[in-house]
């Protein structure tokens, strides 16, 4: 008797775990869809402005496709700012794999060099805080200068949560440099 009910058993556990895993296939291709729908019906601005609230929360590999699909939409319509624009999200979400001052380089290059960077104020903050934070795991002196240009740009622009966060990051900068007393004065 007692075996009968121990087999019993195994049969139910066994069984729910079938049907549990059966749940999570289903919940898994019913997210899968959904994400590969989303990206499919939206507009280049939808996708851009998705990327751009992922990447404010820090969740650069949730951004990446979103700039990523943006770039080609915004390259396709001919619109090479924002273009540009999502290049350089999917840029910091780690769609170009290369050495971190390497792509350094290539940000300061393009600041210097692009046209688009030099006279669209929005755009050279974000490429900057794209810089800033690469800057910021190798260069200090490089990151400082980055986030100083962001606060800059951020009050001209009346952009206080970027202020802010220049500041924030422009603590770090004094932080790594061993000021621990005095706050940046920019």
């Amino acid at each position: 008797m007692q075996r009968f009910i121990r087999l019993a058993e195994d049969q139910s556990y066994l069984g729910w775990r079938r049907i549990r895993r059966a749940l999570l296939l289903f919940v898994g291709l019913l997210v899968a869809a959904s994400s590969s729908g989303i990206l499919a019906d939206d507009t280049a601005e939808t996708l851009l402005q998705r990327a751009l609230y992922f990447s404010d929360l820090y969740k650069w590999r949730a951004a990446r496709p979103y700039f990523t699909k943006s770039q080609q939409m915004f390259e396709a319509a001919g619109d090479k700012r924002n273009a540009l624009y999502a290049r350089l999200g999917a840029i910091r979400a780690g769609a170009e794999p290369a050495p971190l001052p390497k792509l350094s380089y290539m940000l300061g290059q393009e600041l210097e060099e692009n046209p688009l960077l030099q006279s669209d104020k929005e755009l050279r903050m974000f490429c900057l805080i794209v810089k800033g934070d690469f800057d910021g795991e190798s260069n200090t002196s490089s990151m400082r200068r980055a986030w100083t240009e962001v606060a800059s740009l951020a009050q001209v622009l009346g952009n206080a949560k970027w202020q802010y966060r220049a500041q924030g990051q422009l603590g770090f900068a004094d932080f790594y440099d061993g000021d621990f007393l005095e706050p940046s004065a920019t």
